[in-house]
């Protein structure tokens, strides 16, 4: 998943928005706050004004979250969405 998170962040840094990971061996508080794991690994959150608690990743197939996220350029089209809603002042 690094390399897509890399391509990610620097796209997102791009347009103004911030991208970044938790590690929750060394932040499990807020990883349990935000879920983290309960969907699948990695579990991805956007947030905004609109969605100041995280807005959940969302799935379009029942496999594992980190294929669906590496296939077709999925993380990349949902953190531009993300930004773009933002933006807009709307939740994803």
């Amino acid at each position: 998943m690094q390399p897509a998170f890399t391509a990610v962040a620097a796209a997102a840094s791009e347009s103004g928005a911030l991208f970044g990971e938790v590690e929750c061996r060394a932040q499990p508080a807020l990883c349990q706050v935000h879920g983290a794991g309960a969907g699948g690994w990695p579990t991805v959150k956007t947030f905004s004004a609109a969605a100041p608690g995280g807005a959940a990743f969302p799935r379009e197939a029942s496999g594992m979250v980190c294929e669906e996220l590496r296939s077709d350029g999925r993380l990349t089209r949902h953190v531009a969405a993300a930004v773009a809603a933002a933006r807009a002042g709307a939740e994803l």
